[in-house]
């Protein structure tokens, strides 16, 4: 009857209005460690706030609640850290999506590109497949384009590639500009990658990627941790 749909309708509501509450309550409560929410109209944009909490009362689970947590605390710390499109996107993720950022991290380069490691499906890292990069791509953290390379000036025809905790080095006996394929993290990518602390990269990544550009001429040598060459 018309009065048994209001009545599930009205439980319903009440329900998502509970759920909505301890949503909230969990991912404040693990931010009130680092801030004091009380300075929150000094501090936040109001609009920011308000879609904020619009899309953090439907985050379950402990570990996207954490992530949320940290969103609202480093925008309490930082002001503009987080666009409304990066909690949009943000709020359409679940927990392996955000494994497979912290796994891409490991391997961007300081200004956002993925160099690809050349093989017949036009990209392969140890533990990453195609198929997470498409799923960032349908995300908006990685642009959609298959076939972007970026060119780096090397005037003396060699070229020094910085990770956190190792260093990819390069020379070409006849080129002053390298041109390497690669995957660009968006403005959006960039923003929920810095969610994560410094990740050391992936040195398996860096020697498969030098090796593969051997065909094309490139000396590749590492640069370890501990100051040691590999070539």
């Amino acid at each position: 009857s018309k009065q048994d749909i209001l009545e599930r309708f009205y439980r319903r509501m009440a329900s998502d209005g509970i759920r909505h509450e301890q949503n909230i309550h969990a991912i404040i409560l693990e931010s009130s460690k680092s801030i004091s929410m009380q300075s929150e109209s000094e501090n936040f944009n109001t609009y920011w706030l308000i879609r904020f909490f619009e899309y953090a009362k439907n985050i379950a689970g402990i570990n996207l609640q954490s992530v949320w947590s940290k969103v609202l605390v480093t925008e309490f710390l930082e002001p503009g850290s987080f666009s409304i499109a990066t909690l949009s996107s943000l709020s359409k993720m679940v927990s392996e999506h955000l494994d497979i950022c912290e796994k891409l991290k490991s391997i961007c380069y300081s200004n956002g590109y993925i160099f690809k490691v050349s093989v017949d499906d036009g990209f392969r890292a140890p533990s990453i497949d195609i198929n997470e990069i498409e799923i960032l791509q349908s995300l908006g953290l990685i642009f959609e384009a298959y076939d972007m390379n970026v060119t780096f000036n090397a005037k003396d025809k060699g070229l020094t590639f910085c990770y956190n905790g190792a260093e990819l080095i390069l020379r070409h006996d006849e080129r002053q500009s390298f041109t390497l394929p690669a995957f660009k993290v968006s403005v959006i990518g960039a923003q929920i990658f810095g969610l994560f602390g410094d990740t050391t990269v992936n040195i398996n990544y860096l020697a498969d990627l030098g090796k593969s550009l051997i065909c094309e001429g490139y000396e590749y040598r590492l640069r370890l941790p501990d100051g040691t060459l590999r070539e």
